[in-house]
């Protein structure tokens, strides 16, 4: 039986697998501070054309 992993909080375990971990994401020569602020402007597609 396979176990389930979590990274809801950057503090627990595998938090280094949050969408909220103090890691940059690099994308088309633009860099977020973390995964989060990238995805989210996604999620709203005529906003993520004008900043993405």
């Amino acid at each position: 039986m396979k176990s389930t992993i979590h990274f809801y909080s950057t503090k627990d375990e595998y938090g280094c697998f949050s969408n909220f971990a103090p890691y940059p994401i690099v994308l088309k020569g633009k860099t977020w501070p973390t995964a989060e602020q990238r995805l989210s402007p996604s999620s709203f597609p005529l906003v993520s054309l004008a900043i993405c």
